[in-house]
C-alpha cells in the first residue's frame, strides 16, 4: 500500500512538473524561435541587434522558469531543507527589495520602510531573501508608475513583511484564485 502511494505521489508530481514546463515556458521559447528566424529571412542588418537582444532576453527568462520550475519540483517532493539561523534582517532587507526592485519603470519610485539598525531573528536567508526577491519583481512587473513600498514589523517574536504597490492589482474575479497554483 505504502509502494502504491508513493507510486500515485510521484506521478503526481511528475504530472505538476510537465504541466509547469508546458504552461509556463512555451511564450518565451517561442519568442527565442521566432527571432532566431528572422536571422534566416530578409531583414536590415540594424535590426540584428534587436533580434539577438530578444533571444538574449527571452533566453534568460526561459532560464528563470526552469530554475522556478525545478525548485517548485524539488519543494513538492520536500526535498528542500529551511535552515534558520539567528540573522540581521535588517541589514538584508534593504538589498532584497532593491534586488527584486532592479527592472523599476522610471515613473516608478521604490520605498523600503526598515525601522531597525539591527534586527537578529531566525530566518533562512537564502529562502526568505528569494521569496522576497520574487514578489518585489513581480511587483515591478505590474506597476508603470506610481510606487512599490516594502516594509516589516517586529512585535512579540514575530515578523511582518507588507509588500504594496500602485499597480494594476488583481481583478475582481482573479482574487479567489490568487494562490491556486496554474492560475
Amino acid at each position: 500500500i505504502e509502494e502504491t502511494k508513493k507510486a500515485h505521489e510521484t506521478e503526481e508530481l511528475k504530472n505538476t512538473f510537465l504541466m509547469n514546463m508546458s504552461y509556463e515556458i512555451r511564450t518565451p521559447l517561442n519568442a527565442v524561435l521566432g527571432f532566431a528566424e528572422l536571422f534566416n529571412s530578409p531583414h536590415d542588418v540594424e535590426d540584428e541587434p534587436v533580434f539577438a537582444q530578444e533571444i538574449k532576453q527571452n533566453t534568460n527568462e526561459l532560464l528563470k522558469l526552469i530554475n522556478d520550475i525545478l525548485f517548485i519540483s524539488r519543494l513538492d517532493a520536500k526535498m528542500v531543507e529551511f535552515n534558520k539561523e539567528p540573522s540581521d534582517f535588517a541589514a538584508l532587507f534593504d538589498g532584497w527589495c532593491y534586488l527584486g526592485w532592479s527592472a523599476l519603470e522610471p515613473n516608478v519610485k521604490p520605498i523600503v520602510d526598515n525601522p531597525y539598525n539591527h534586527l537578529v531573528v531566525n530566518i533562512d536567508e537564502q529562502h526568505l531573501g528569494q521569496v522576497i526577491q520574487k514578489i518585489c519583481s513581480c511587483s515591478a512587473n505590474y506597476t508603470k508608475e506610481g510606487v512599490v513600498r516594502a516594509k516589516y514589523e517586529y512585535h512579540h517574536g514575530e515578523l511582518s513583511i507588507v509588500l504594496e504597490d500602485t499597480g494594476i492589482g488583481l481583478s475582481k474575479e482573479a482574487l479567489p484564485h490568487a494562490f491556486d497554483r496554474f492560475a
